[in-house]
Order: structure tokens, then sequence, then C-alpha cells
């Protein structure tokens, strides 16, 4: 509990700052020659498949240091329910989801189950432990029972 307090208050205060400049990788990387020996390492982040130079840090960083990942998905990445169409915006713009047609219910999960999967084949040979947390769901709770 302390260091899910601790977390909390940290992304709060991080709110309040400017956007860091940099990406994800840059930043393991970084850390690679400044974290003491044997620190543990936890990464938040959301449910995209991480990239190859991501991996390749991580991989880099896991010889020396346990990393614990714990990635966020929001429910509607995992299958969507329902007898409605939703809006959406993607990179090519707006558009619909269609749940009300069984077919792409179908389609859906099973590239959501994809994803899962790829996800995990690239971070479990690199992390400790690779927790996944439901969005939707109170994240004290969730900690609470991993």
């Amino acid at each position: 509990m302390p260091l899910l307090h601790q977390i909390c208050r940290h992304y709060h205060a991080g709110l309040a700052r400017a956007p860091l400049h940099g990406t994800l990788t840059e930043a393991v990387t970084l850390l690679r020659a400044r974290l003491p020996a044997g620190a543990r390492l936890t990464l938040i982040g959301d449910h995209q498949v991480p990239p190859d130079p991501l991996c390749q840090a991580l991989t880099a960083l896991a010889g020396a240091h346990p990393i614990d990942y714990w990635q966020i998905r929001d429910p509607l990445e995992a299958g969507i329910w329902g007898q409605e169409r939703l809006p959406v915006t993607s990179q090519q713009g707006p558009g619909w989801l269609d749940a009300m047609s069984p077919s792409f219910n179908r389609r859906y999960r099973e590239a959501a189950a994809r994803q899962h999967a790829l996800c995990q084949a690239r971070l479990l040979p690199l992390v400790r432990r690779l927790t996944l947390l439901d969005g939707s769901q109170s994240l004290q709770t969730q900690w609470e029972a991993s």
C-alpha cells in the first residue's frame, strides 16, 4: 500500500509538470546508467505492443535489474458487447464500431486476443512480472489482489 500511495502522489505531481520530451525507450535507456545495482524497475503503461527499440532497451536493463510491467487496458480493448454503434476516432479519422454485428464482435475479440498474446510474447521474456490491469476497475483493488 505505501508503494501505491507513492506512485499516485508522483503521478499527480507529474501532471503539474510540463510534458517530458522523448520516448519510453529513451527513458529506459537513460535509466540503465542511473539505476543503482539491483534496483527494481516498475513500468506502468498501456496495452500496446511494445516496439522493438523498447524491447531492446528492456533486454539491456533486465540483466541487472528486475522489471515489473503493469499494463492498463480499457475493457473496450478486449471486446465489444452490446447492441449499439460506438463512435471512435483514430489516426485515420472518426468512425464507428458496430457492436450490433456478431461477426464484427467476433473479429474484434480475435484481434484483441492476438494483440494480448503478442504483448505477452514480447514482454514475458524481459520482465520479472507482467500484470494486466482493467482500466474500468479500482487500481488499488487490483493491486492488492495481485
